[in-house]
């Protein structure tokens, strides 16, 4: 009984060394993370290792994903953003980055265990989004989900650089910013009538019924949606009225409509008057019309 006994606190004690040295050893590891970084003013600090990774186009921060794991973002980064600029017929020199940035480089911040809430975020000249082979993500996040929300991010990203002034890079709309990313992504569940129905029906009682136009800032999303964390509900809404500006069965626009959109919103001019002129019609009457706009498209 005392040997028993005996065992079972030796056995205690072991496990709690190891689990102090574990501790010690997390605590090395953040103490050790420098929080320096071209992150934008106002952002969460972002510790990292101290050793980026450059490529071509791209600069790779983590906190500790693996050297392997900074070279194989940075391959995943040049595809993507290649596959971005074939879509906007555009050319990396046509990127206009803030003079901070003179290395032309855009910056990937890979968090492998800080917990980011969402799959990714994008500021001015970079991302920052959920690590490869991170333990704390990968059991509920594909690759091919990854390089999505990647290109989804970068697309953001080469709105503000072909806006170029950084002054007016969050000039855009939120429902427009967020469903050409989806777009461009290949985000698309809206894709029957129902799926329209049931959002409408859903949303009837909610302030602006639902409405994606109608979200033009942050703050225009209802409250309950805020509360629930489920503005990303919205998105797939916002790809749709994307979807339909561009489709030759829509409203006919094209890609060379939203660079000619994105130049005026950086040369000032306001974004409902750029919509106007690039999309041949005004932010209210889209806004007004755009669940008999939509229905119509789906019913077609």
């Amino acid at each position: 009984m005392i040997k028993s006994q005996i065992r079972t606190i030796l056995a205690a004690t072991f496990i709690l060394s190891l689990l102090f040295l574990v501790s010690c050893e997390s605590d090395e590891s953040e103490e050790s993370l420098v929080y320096v970084g071209p992150w934008i003013p106002g952002w969460p600090q972002l510790g990292h290792d101290g050793e980026p990774y450059e490529s071509d186009r791209f600069i790779v921060y983590s906190n500790f994903s693996s050297f392997e794991t900074k070279v194989e973002t940075s391959e995943y980064a040049e595809s993507i953003i290649d596959e971005v600029l074939e879509v906007f017929e555009v050319t990396w020199d046509d990127y206009r980055f803030v003079a901070s940035q003179s290395n032309k480089k855009i910056v990937i911040f890979s968090d492998h265990d800080q917990r980011l809430e969402s799959g990714g975020l994008a500021y001015r000249d970079g991302v920052i989004i959920r690590a490869l082979h991170s333990p704390l993500y990968e059991q509920n996040y594909t690759l091919h989900r990854w390089k999505r929300t990647l290109k989804h991010e970068l697309t953001h990203v080469n709105e503000f650089l072909l806006i170029g002034d950084n002054n007016y890079r969050l000039a855009n709309t939120v429902w427009f910013r967020e469903g050409i990313a989806n777009y461009i992504s290949e985000n698309q569940s809206v894709s029957e009538l129902s799926h329209l129905e049931v959002w409408q029906e859903k949303m009837k009682d909610v302030s602006g019924g639902g409405n994606p136009i109608g979200i033009k800032v942050w703050g225009d999303f209802p409250q309950s949606q805020i509360n629930a964390n489920a503005e990303w509900e919205y998105y797939a809404f916002f790809e749709l009225g994307i979807r339909y500006l561009l489709d030759s069965k829509g409203n006919g626009s094209t890609i060379s409509d939203v660079k000619s959109f994105y130049e005026e919103l950086g040369n000032g001019i306001s974004v409902a008057i750029a919509f106007e002129n690039n999309f041949g019609l005004s932010l209210n009457t889209f806004e007004a019309q755009y669940w008999d706009l939509m229905t119509d498209y789906l019913s077609n």
